[in-house]
């Protein structure tokens, strides 16, 4: 066998191998872990790998390292930290019964907006939400609980309707005998990359189309030597 062809198919082989493992990792599905108690704790499994997404770890820092951190530290980028933040960090990084209902309405607004067809291909493993509204005010803990109802369960019902859910456990009491606000949420849930890969694809067609008949009408410009 001649140099040149041994080397187009080891070439072939190599590019056969990189599409294989590509394909694999499209295939297997990636499980988002997501945990309330106090505070979020959202974890991801790729490939049997499990990854701590938030909170990360933050890496121990020497005294003069943390001096010179506070010196460069200037006040647009303190008030970008503040103001400009993520919405969805901010809700991650936020305790208490407050945050969790801005999270279940955020996740509520893409499974019913633009995130309705990624919403169909998640599978949900594990939906569990417990919680027990109380208040050292009978008064508040009703409109507490009120409030909470009418945040929870229709976001769970829209969550639960448009993706599969294989679990699913809701319940909001309002506990008068308590004196603290207790809330246990667990979501597991899984989606093949191949369909985030593919809902990306159209969303950036269905961009391109709107882009193009919004400026078929417009008149085209001429070059100054014309």
């Amino acid at each position: 066998m001649r140099p040149h062809m041994i080397a187009l198919i080891v070439s072939l082989s190599v590019i056969g191998g990189i599409f294989l493992i590509f394909a694999i990792v499209l295939a297997c599905p990636v499980i988002v872990d997501i945990q309330f108690k106090d505070s979020f704790v959202v974890k991801i499994k790729i490939l049997g790998i499990p990854i701590t997404v938030f909170p990360q770890k933050e890496k121990p820092q020497s005294e003069e390292q943390k001096v010179k951190k506070k010196k460069k530290k200037k006040p647009e980028e303190e008030k970008e930290k503040t103001g400009k933040f993520s919405k969805i960090k901010g809700i991650l990084e936020s305790k208490g019964l407050s945050g969790l209902l801005d999270f279940f309405k955020e996740l509520a607004g893409v499974a019913a907006g633009t995130g309705k067809k990624l919403f169909s291909h998640l599978v949900i493993y594990q939906l569990l939400v417990d919680i027990a509204i109380s208040n050292e005010d009978a008064a508040k803990t009703a409109i507490q609980y009120g409030q909470a109802c009418a945040v929870v369960y229709p976001a769970m019902s829209m969550i639960t309707t448009v993706a599969k859910c294989k679990q699913s456990h809701v319940c909001v009491i309002a506990d008068f005998d308590d004196k603290k606000t207790k809330a246990d949420f667990r979501l597991k849930a899984g989606m093949r990359p191949i369909f985030v890969l593919t809902a990306g694809i159209s969303g950036l067609i269905r961009l391109i189309k709107v882009y193009r008949r919004h400026t078929a009408d417009l008149p085209k410009t001429t070059s100054k030597g014309a």
